[in-house]
């Protein structure tokens, strides 16, 4: 199946930019497998003079042939093919000889993290490249690489040979609402929603997904079928990021059980205090996991499953496993079944909050920092704050339906909640929020002055 691309928008102009600049341009492009990367730069070549290269494991000699070739075919130089070159940078050398100066030449290398891993000289070798043969050359380099931690370090990273070269970056993310929608046409906003809170919103995984089938079917049909893409997918993903992928994977299982404060993370897994803090820092920089602190706090905080795939997949999936391979999915599906509504719960926290950020939701003030709060026994969703103008947005999510009257209870119980919180108590101007599946009576709770929304608002 050929996967759909949609969207894109941003990072597209971002490249068309770049090509059009005046000057030589050495582009890093990086994000998480299956985010569409590939495609991206794919859609962004077509009519242009350029050639993708995607690099392999296998080793320099190979890979170097395989450009040679590649670099031959789609920029139409067959003389390329057998130039007798054993090095990067003799390669480059040959090449700029052959290009047209009056177009700029995109030369991509999609992978790049695979030649880093084959040789660690690569940053270096490319350093030289770029300074020695590139920089002052019509050109746009492009490097894409899928190893997130190993594309921040070797190639981002300020101890990176390749640090201040490049002249644009762009990190590519999961999909937003809207684009999901189009992938899921025949889906409802909270079908879609719950798509989401499943798989994210990575277009790879939207491409198995059937809008002709409940939620649920293809939960049962593409996650707990042994064999299948997603089932298999995660094992994968560790795997490929992580050489101890079998610790990342208990840690990730411990916090899908709850144990989400340091303390409890090293009781339930038996592991060095050092140690468990460099794993979880690992996971926090490729954003499975993030740390949540309350806001304005610096100590304490909680760890959270980030991705929405991880998540679903491990406190289904994972804790399941013995079930699953061999075939016993209905009873897993049961489990499902009975939980989903309050995993959705959670996750509906945590994308109620990148509306927020998005801007996608109107409220009275623009913010400067976004989190839950919570102290002792006391917890609210989300507060939304601008430090400078002392405004406060205090904010419950429900995945549920209310009522007026259910709404106003929740409201009045968030503002007896409110005032535990000290951030600029007796200066500050408060306002109350309320984000659901369905809420009755919106309007009149506007009127009341609350910031209040549902999925008909989104």
């Amino acid at each position: 199946m050929i996967q759909k691309f949609i969207d894109r928008e941003n990072e597209l102009d971002f490249l068309e930019n770049c090509y059009k600049s005046s000057r030589s341009e050495f582009i890093i492009i990086y994000g998480r497998r299956r985010v569409g990367k590939t495609e991206l730069i794919q859609k962004s070549l077509e009519n242009k003079n350029g050639a993708y290269f995607l690099a392999s494991k296998d080793t320099t000699y190979e890979n170097i042939n395989e450009f040679k070739q590649t670099i031959a075919e789609q920029l139409d130089i067959s003389i390329f093919s057998r130039i007798e070159s054993n090095s990067w940078t003799e390669l480059f050398e040959n090449l700029v000889e052959f290009l047209n100066e009056t177009v700029k030449t995109i030369i991509v290398i999609d992978e790049f993290s695979y030649l880093i891993e084959v040789d660690r000289a690569v940053p270096s070798l490319f350093q030289k490249i770029w300074d020695q043969i590139l920089k002052d050359r019509n050109i746009m380099l492009i490097l894409c690489g899928s190893s997130v931690s190993l594309m921040e370090t070797e190639v981002l990273g300020v101890r990176s040979p390749l640090f201040g070269r490049r002249t644009g970056q762009w990190e590519v993310t999961q999909l937003r609402l809207d684009p999901v929608r189009k992938f899921l046409p025949g889906y409802s906003t909270d079908d879609v929603l719950k798509t989401i809170f499943t798989i994210g919103s990575i277009p790879a995984y939207l491409d198995k997904w059937d809008d002709t089938l409940t939620v649920f079917q293809n939960i049962e049909e593409n996650i707990l079928s042994k064999g299948k893409y997603l089932y298999e997918e995660v094992d994968f993903l560790l795997k490929h990021e992580f050489r101890e992928q079998w610790i990342y994977a208990l840690i990730l299982k411990k916090l899908s059980l709850g144990y989400n404060s340091l303390g409890k993370l090293y009781s339930a897994t038996n592991m060095d205090k050092a140690n468990l803090s460099k794993y979880l820092n690992t996971l926090e920089n490729l954003h499975i996991i993030r740390h949540i602190l309350p806001i304005h706090k610096r100590k304490g905080g909680i760890y959270v499953i980030n991705d929405d795939y991880f998540d679903f997949w491990f406190r289904f999936v994972y804790s399941n496993r013995g079930m699953l391979e061999v075939g016993n999915k209905k009873e897993v599906m049961t489990k499902v079944q009975k939980e989903f509504n309050s995993y959705c719960g959670r996750r509906f926290e945590y994308f109620v909050e990148k509306l927020l950020r998005w801007n996608c939701v109107d409220i009275p003030f623009s913010y400067t920092g976004i989190n839950k709060w919570w102290h002792k026994d006391v917890e609210i969703d989300l507060l939304v704050v601008n430090d400078e103008s002392r405004d406060v947005l205090f904010m419950e999510c429900k995945w549920r339906t209310l009522s007026l009257k259910q709404s106003l209870a929740i409201l009045e119980k968030l503002k007896l909640k409110a005032g535990f919180v000290n951030w600029n108590k007796g200066k500050r101007t408060e306002f109350f929020g309320l984000a659901a599946k369905k809420i009755t009576g919106k309007k009149e709770l506007k009127e009341k002055g609350f910031v209040v929304f549902d999925l008909d608002d989104i």
